[in-house]
């Protein structure tokens, strides 16, 4: 799976709706009742906020070029970036959830292709 997006983790994620993270929310609802992003979530506690890249889901059967991939990453990049300035999310600091290593405090960061 190919997403346009953010690594992070369950507090940020409530820290980004504007949430009590001690309350125990379920965040993949909280996400679609908030924004249009769509919600993935990692077997180590990751959970992924962004956009699937699906045209290039199965790249077995239908080859694409690199050129239209790039171009569709660019589109899609672009629609995540609105998605999260129309849900309000605050990203000016945060800490990037990584997989099985320390978090990264980041500030302002572009939206990242992640590959699970």
């Amino acid at each position: 799976m190919l997403v346009i997006g953010y690594p992070v983790n369950y507090e940020t994620i409530c820290k980004f709706f504007n949430v009590n993270s001690d309350e125990g929310i379920d965040v993949e609802k909280l996400t679609k009742e908030k924004s249009e992003l769509e919600f993935h979530s990692t077997d180590k506690g990751q959970y992924i906020l962004g956009l699937e890249v699906k045209e290039a889901r199965d790249l077995w059967d239908k080859f694409i070029s690199v050129d239209d991939a790039l171009i569709l990453i660019l589109q899609k990049k672009k629609l995540v970036k609105e998605l999260f300035e129309k849900a309000k999310i605050d990203l000016s600091e945060f800490d990037l959830e990584k997989m099985e290593s320390e978090p990264e405090r980041v500030y302002n960061p572009p939206p990242y292709l992640i590959s699970f």
